[in-house]
Formats: C-alpha cells, sequence, structure tokens
C-alpha cells in the first residue's frame, strides 16, 4: 500500500510539472481564467448578489466554492505565482482521485494485490471518459468533482461496510477541501443518486433485518449531516423557489428546450456502443485534431471493447460475490444514466426528467453520468485483469503488461504530451500554445486605473459581442469573456441568457453605431467610461471591427460627448462627459410604456429625474423639486440609500438588474410598489416625505448569512462529536 500511495504521489508531481514547467495559468470553456487572480472571484462566493457580468446577477449555487475561494486567496496572497496555485490545485486533484480508487478498490478486493489496484487507479485517470469529459473539457467544477467523488465514495462505503455511524462525520469534514466542486449543481444531485444506489445495493444484498435498516439510517444521517453543513449554499437555491426567481444562464428549466437538447444529445452521445467503448462520440469529427482520431483507429477501438468485454466477464463470473455484484450494478446503472432517453426504458428517464424540475440539469446525460461511470469501470478493470489471469495462468504476466501498457501509454500519452490541453479552435490548436493563457501586463495596468476612479459606475467593452471570446495574445484565450477575472469594476462586455440583460445587450452597440442619443442609453445604464478592445479575433468571433468603434467614438469626442482619457497597450477608455451617477437616483417624471422596449431608454433623460415604466403600473407623481440623494454601499447585496428634502411621493430607482427578490424597507416596514424601470433596473414608489434612510437589499443574502451561522455551528458540533466518538473507541480499545 505505501508503496502505491507514493507512486501516485510521484506521478501526480510529474504530470502537473509537464503540463505547467513554462509557468503559464491554464484556462478555456466556461470556466473563464480563474487562477489569474484567483482573490478577484472571491466576492461572488461571499455574498447572493454579484455585480458581474456588468449589471449584477444572482450567485445562486457558486457560493458553495467559498471555502475554496478562501484557500486559493489565501495562497495567492502570500505570494505565490497563479500558475503554481493552479498547478497545487490539479496535484491534489489528481492525488485525491488516485488515493480514493486505491483505498475502494482495497475496501472492495481486499485481498487484490496491489499491482491490480494501480491498474484501476490508472485507468480512472486516463480513461477516455477522464481525458475529455474532464480535462480536456477543462472546467474546474469538473476537475474538483472527478477528484472528490472517488474519495467520498471510499468514506461512504467504509462506513456501510464496518456498519460505523462514524463515517459520515468524517465524510462531511472534509468536503470543504472539495467545495468547488458543489459550485456544479449536477454533480450535487449526481453525488447523492449515487449514494442512493450504493446504500440500496448493499441494502438488496444484506439478508439480515438489522443490516438493512443501519443502512437507510446510515444513508438518511449522511443526508442530513450534508444538508446541515452545506446549509449555507443549499439556501441560495431554495431561494429560487421562495422569490419564484429561476435565473435561466445558471439554471435552465425551460421544459420544451430541455427535451429537445437531451434527445438530440441522447442520439448523438448514448449510443450503447459508445457508451459501452467509454467513447464520447461527439469529440472524434472531420475537425478533431489529429491525436484525437488515433483513439478511433481499429486496434484502438478493438482493446476498448476487449477491456469492457473483460469486465463484463469478470461481473459473470463473480455474481456471487457481493462486491462484484454491488460493482456491477453501479456499472449497469451508471450505463442507463449515460445512455439518456434511448432504449431500453428511455421512457423512464424522460418522464422523470420532465416532471422532477432540477433534474433538467442532466440534459447532457452522457457527461454528466460519465463520472460514475469511469468510477465503477475504473473499480472493477483491476479485478477483471486479475480474474482474466487467474483463467490463464500461463499468460498472467502478459495479460498484466499490454493493459497497464494500453492504460498508462496509449491512453495517458494525451496527458504526458500535454495535448489533452488542446482543442480544434484557435488558439488552443496549437499544441504549443493550447490552454495556456497569458494575460498582457496592461490589462493589470487598466483594472488598476479603473479601480482608481471610484466604485459607483460601470463602463461597457466594445465591441460587444456573445459569451464566446477569442483574444489574439501571444500566449492566446479563447473560451467564454473574461469580464470578471481582468477588471475588479463591473463592466458590459458581453451578451449572456440573464434576463432583460439578454435583451439589452445587443442593442447597445447597435445605438452606438446608429444613434445620436447613445449617450441617453450609456447614463440609464450608469456607464461612467466606453472603452475599445483590439487584441481580439472579432472575425472569428463574427464581431464588429473595432476601427468602426473607434472611428464612431472619435467622431462623438468633437461633439464634446466623450472625451479620449487613457490608452493601455491595445485598450482605449473614452470617458462619458455627460455622466453622474446614478447608481440610485429620484424620479418623478414617468415615461409609461406598454411593453419597455430598449429603443425607449433613448427618450429617458435619467439625469433630469425620468423614468421608463411599464403603463400597467399607472403611477401618477407630481412635478416638483427631487429630493437629494446619497448611499452606502454595505456590500453588493445591501445598501444603505439617505433621502432629504422629499416633497412628495417619488420613484426610488436602483440601477441593478430587476430581481424580485431586492427589497426596499424603512424601519423594517417593507415598500410593497417594487416594479421593473428603465427597461432592466429595479423601481419602487417611496411615498414618505421629509428626511429618511432606506435599507435596499437582496432578500436571499439574508439565508445565506443564517445558512453560514448554522453551517459553522454544525461544524463545530460534528467535529466535538467526531472527537467524542474517536476518544470512545480509543478507550474501549485500550481496556
Amino acid at each position: 500500500m505505501k508503496k502505491t500511495i507514493i507512486f501516485i504521489l510521484v506521478a501526480a508531481v510529474i504530470l502537473v510539472t509537464i503540463w505547467f514547467r513554462d509557468g503559464h495559468i491554464m484556462g478555456t470553456a466556461e470556466d473563464s481564467l480563474i487562477f489569474y487572480n484567483i482573490s478577484r472571484f472571491l466576492p461572488e462566493s461571499q455574498f447572493a448578489w454579484m455585480e458581474h457580468p456588468g449589471l449584477g446577477r444572482v450567485t445562486i449555487n457558486l457560493t458553495a466554492g467559498r471555502p475554496t475561494y478562501e484557500a486559493l486567496t489565501f495562497l495567492h496572497q502570500l505570494g505565490l505565482a497563479n500558475f503554481l496555485i493552479q498547478a497545487i490545485v490539479f496535484w491534489f486533484i489528481l492525488v485525491s482521485a488516485g488515493t480514493g480508487i486505491y483505498l475502494l478498490v482495497r475496501e472492495f478486493f481486499p485481498h487484490l494485490s496491489s499491482k491490480y489496484a494501480l491498474l484501476s487507479v490508472l485507468f480512472y485517470w486516463f480513461n477516455p471518459l477522464s481525458l475529455v469529459n474532464v480535462w480536456n473539457r477543462f472546467l474546474t467544477d469538473y476537475i474538483f468533482s472527478f477528484g472528490l467523488l472517488p474519495i467520498a465514495t471510499f468514506i461512504f462505503v467504509r462506513g456501510l461496510n464496518r456498519r460505523s455511524y462514524l463515517w459520515p462525520f468524517i465524510l462531511v469534514l472534509i468536503l470543504p477541501l472539495y467545495s468547488f466542486a458543489f459550485t456544479y449543481l449536477a454533480f450535487d444531485i449526481l453525488l447523492w443518486i449515487f449514494f442512493f444506489f450504493i446504500t440500496l445495493l448493499f441494502f438488496l444484498t444484506h439478508r439480515q433485518l438489522p443490516g438493512k435498516l443501519f443502512y437507510i439510517k446510515y444513508f438518511l444521517l449522511s443526508l442530513l449531516l450534508f444538508s446541515f453543513t452545506n446549509i449555507w449554499w443549499i439556501s441560495q437555491l431554495a431561494s429560487f423557489n421562495l422569490f419564484n426567481n429561476i435565473n435561466s444562464s445558471v439554471l435552465n428549466f425551460d421544459i420544451s428546450g430541455n427535451l429537445g437538447t437531451l434527445d438530440v444529445l441522447s442520439k448523438k452521445m448514448g449510443n450503447l456502443t459508445d457508451v459501452f467503448s467509454l467513447t464520447n462520440a461527439s469529440f472524434v469529427n472531420e475537425n478533431s485534431l489529429y491525436w484525437v482520431r488515433i483513439f478511433h483507429l481499429p486496434p484502438f477501438i478493438v482493446i476498448s471493447y476487449l477491456i469492457i468485454a473483460g469486465i463484463l466477464y469478470a461481473i459473470i463470473k463473480g455474481i456471487k460475490n457481493s462486491s462484484i455484484l454491488i460493482l456491477g450494478g453501479l456499472f449497469f446503472i451508471s450505463i442507463y444514466l449515460a445512455k439518456g432517453i434511448n432504449p431500453p426504458f428511455g421512457e423512464i428517464y424522460q418522464f422523470i426528467f420532465a416532471n422532477v424540475p432540477y433534474l433538467q440539469v442532466f440534459r447532457n446525460p452522457f457527461e454528466k453520468a460519465s463520472f460514475i461511470l469511469s468510477l465503477s469501470a475504473s473499480l472493477l478493470i483491476g479485478y477483471s485483469v486479475f480474474n482474466l489471469s487467474q483463467q490463464l495462468p500461463k499468460f498472467r504476466q502478459l495479460l498484466y503488461i499490454t493493459f497497464l501498457g494500453f492504460i498508462a501509454v496509449m491512453w495517458g500519452f494525451p496527458f504526458y504530451t500535454g495535448l489533452v490541453f488542446t482543442s480544434p479552435e484557435s488558439p488552443a490548436n496549437n499544441p504549443q500554445i493550447g490552454y495556456k493563457v497569458q494575460v498582457p501586463e496592461y490589462y493589470q495596468e487598466a483594472d488598476q486605473w479603473l479601480s482608481s476612479q471610484g466604485e459607483n459606475f460601470r463602463f461597457i467593452g466594445f465591441p460587444l459581442g456573445d459569451e464566446g471570446i477569442t483574444y489574439n495574445w501571444e500566449k492566446g484565450y479563447s473560451g467564454v469573456e473574461l469580464s470578471s477575472a481582468l477588471f475588479s469594476t463591473p463592466g458590459i462586455l458581453h451578451n449572456t441568457a440573464v434576463p432583460y440583460y439578454h435583451t439589452l445587450v445587443p442593442q447597445i452597440q447597435e445605438t452606438l453605431l446608429t444613434q445620436d442619443d447613445f449617450l441617453k442609453l450609456a447614463n440609464a445604464l450608469n456607464a461612467r467610461f466606453l472603452f475599445v478592445r483590439h487584441d481580439i479575433n472579432f472575425e472569428l468571433r463574427k464581431m464588429e471591427d473595432p476601427a468602426a468603434i473607434d472611428k464612431n467614438l472619435a467622431s462623438r469626442e468633437k461633439n464634446d460627448e466623450i472625451k479620449k482619457v487613457a490608452l493601455f497597450g491595445q485598450l482605449t477608455f473614452w470617458e462619458n462627459l455627460k455622466w453622474q451617477d446614478r447608481t440610485f437616483y429620484p424620479a418623478n417624471k414617468i415615461i409609461n410604456s406598454p411593453s419597455q422596449e430598449v429603443v425607449e431608454l433613448l427618450s429617458v433623460d435619467v439625469l433630469q429625474g425620468d423614468v421608463l415604466v411599464d403603463e400597467q403600473e399607472n403611477l401618477q407623481l407630481q412635478d416638483v423639486k427631487l429630493p437629494e440623494i446619497s448611499y452606502e454601499k454595505i456590500n453588493p447585496a445591501r445598501y444603505k440609500v439617505h433621502v432629504s428634502g422629499a416633497q412628495s411621493s417619488f420613484v426610488l430607482v436602483f440601477s441593478e438588474l430587476f430581481n424580485n427578490a431586492w427589497q426596499a424597507s424603512y424601519r423594517d416596514n417593507r415598500i410593497d410598489k417594487h416594479f421593473r424601470g428603465n427597461f432592466y433596473a429595479n423601481g419602487w414608489l417611496i411615498d414618505k416625505t421629509g428626511e429618511f434612510d432606506l435599507i435596499i437589499e437582496y432578500l436571499p443574502q439574508k439565508l445565506l448569512e443564517l445558512g453560514e451561522k448554522i453551517s459553522v455551528i454544525s461544524y463545530m458540533l460534528l467535529a466535538g462529536i467526531f472527537i467524542l466518538l474517536v476518544s470512545r473507541k480509543i478507550k474501549i480499545k485500550r481496556s
């Protein structure tokens, strides 16, 4: 055992040394670039509302990642290089995954030689599912899930085997080390579905009633402890139901669209021939890189099927063995989940999918179920090779070397070469670059300059496009837009599926290029600066030519509307000369609209107290002198607004994305009249006159703060109970 653990530790060091030997961080796809400045992402996990992108949005289960962000921010503050922090994380994940698999194999097969357990470790690291769905996909929450699943499963199974209630305490106490995994909602659900099936299989394979009852109580205790210790982020999911605020950018519960997605992806990737060979069918096509196509050469395909055939033979041969029965059951359950709505019994999957909203996160069943399919196959492969060796004793050594060579060398070569971190899209299709990223220094300079201008404004970056972006840096980047990673100041840099924001953003650039009154729209968005970036591949992303944007802004400068104020590398900043802070502002000039269209914002002068309001709100206000407004930002989810000189009713406009859960209150008395104003913002009808303070807060923040207290107390209690249980156990052994 000791030698195998040492091998895992050393092999993980070698891999991350290969990956990060040139000192660059890596990033791509939807993962943004969190290791560029890890501390910048910490606020997104501390509060229920975050200011990025642009107009703000709900945080939801991103709060689950706070322990991870706190730990990584600590390393960042110690002065560790960003690439080194990422390397440490990847090393930790590889070690966790490898150690977890090794311990699980020994748990199910205690008499199996360590060399066969090592096969399972390498299989889990290098099999095609982990290659494609984890490492090539390159999402940090996926990577954390990959590392957590084996170690969490080992702890859970160990408790079932030993019939000890001590192990659920150990499980919840180690989870903060992997908290980033729980920012991935599908994994949160998948983990407990997996644990449920493990418990069910233990229940079915045990004959005595007391044992069966223990398994039920063990599962419920584990789930209860998990819920209490993680209530801080679970509360944010619950807040959606409480406030009727499902946000399509994070939790997409559009049943018709999701059923269509499920159908397409099941047919594309859920064919049993592909699932049984652990193959992601969407990964290989005419645009695939050369090294990917190697995996679909006939010899590779044949050996892949032989591996699965060996696993199936081992299951059939050892069907009377409870360990084989449990692992075989998990293997076939994962096959069923991975195939989606394909036959057989795909109708059951579709029925559950359509009727349980949160299960719609499994609209890509192959990708999600691949985690448990990879795990169950890995646990069986070592035993299956051992079983074949027993059947063919003369070829024992040859069989082992063949399987070891194929798994470690043939499946492993993309990892050793770093090719796993490449993709068909530029610049990642260049093996010398791949997912490596080097952000130019002028972005840090621009960020520092923006931060020095204050915290009461936004900026708009041009050209504007969808979420995907490609930067033409020396070590470029292609993936989701990097507004959160590159800038501390909230900025509108791309479009996304957030309600209202999704409709608004595409019209901002069009308005700039075609309308003279663009600054009215900019003021309504509280945008003080505009900037143009020339370091993006605008042609590839089908975006406007930055030169055309520059030309338009230069013409506006001649009209004294804006002024060029800063140049950082390939970034040009222009200041809106008519800007005034409109984070909060009073309004009494109502512009009624039956539908509130973005173009109508061109008739709204927020500097004069105008506000665009739905016609059905039926607001009638007096045209008197507006009150004076000042405010204090306590945190992104809570503000204190001071009002003085109010002579009559007015509308308080809060230029943050409209959400039903934003509440205004006066001395704990809630202001009921809350509505959408200026197409995207929050508005409240304030009937009070004179001088007074208002508290503006996002209500799920209270749930988050309460949940944090409950979680901290729960962890303290569990730690105390755990120490008592261990102490008692030690005393019993000594006596």
